[in-house]
């Protein structure tokens, strides 16, 4: 079981990477994905990759029916599943924040940033502080920004994450140049 775990987690980490950079490819092998492992996959595995296909489909224009997938997970599942519900808001305020709708994009960001910290995962919180950041760096709330990018920046010395560091660093050069 988890050897199979991980081959399912790796597989979903490549599709995740991709959906930014290759929305289409990421699409079309989270689909293969879905068939594959349709059957035999946890719950929370099919539901990480529906919300990822679902954010695939609205960088590739399908924004209506992205958008209202997105929706409807968030109804499908359970409450008390916290780690799930916050991906599905974190991602839906990815759909705001792509759309300019800076206002939305923060009420459902910290949202999702209520059950991350709640859930206790540090690195999925520190994405959507990140997230945050952004937001109000574009709002022109930089001071807000700042303790929100000096958060992101704690959590990734503390976990050893290079890659949080480094949003970290960049967006508090980005706010002071501003």
């Amino acid at each position: 079981v988890f050897a199979a775990t991980t081959s399912w987690q790796t597989e979903l980490n490549l599709i995740n990477e991709k959906v930014l950079s290759e929305p289409e490819k990421a699409l079309l092998e989270g689909q293969q994905f879905q068939q594959k492992y349709e059957a035999i996959a946890p719950y929370q595995v099919l539901k990480e990759l529906q919300i990822r296909l679902a954010y695939a489909r609205f960088l590739l224009g399908d924004g209506v029916n992205a958008y209202q997938q997105l929706e409807q997970l968030k109804l499908d599942i359970p409450a008390n599943n916290i780690a799930l519900q916050a991906s599905v808001l974190h991602t839906i305020a990815n759909v705001y924040a792509f759309n300019g709708d800076i206002a939305e994009a923060l009420n459902t960001y910290y949202g999702a940033l209520a059950l991350r910290e709640n859930a206790g995962d540090p690195l999925a919180t520190s994405a959507t502080l990140n997230n945050i950041a952004v937001q109000l760096t574009e709002a022109n709330q930089y001071r807000a920004a700042l303790d929100y990018y000096q958060r992101v920046l704690q959590i990734g010395q503390q976990q050893k994450h290079a890659e949080d560091i480094g949003d970290a660093e960049v967006g508090i050069t980005s706010v002071y140049i501003r």
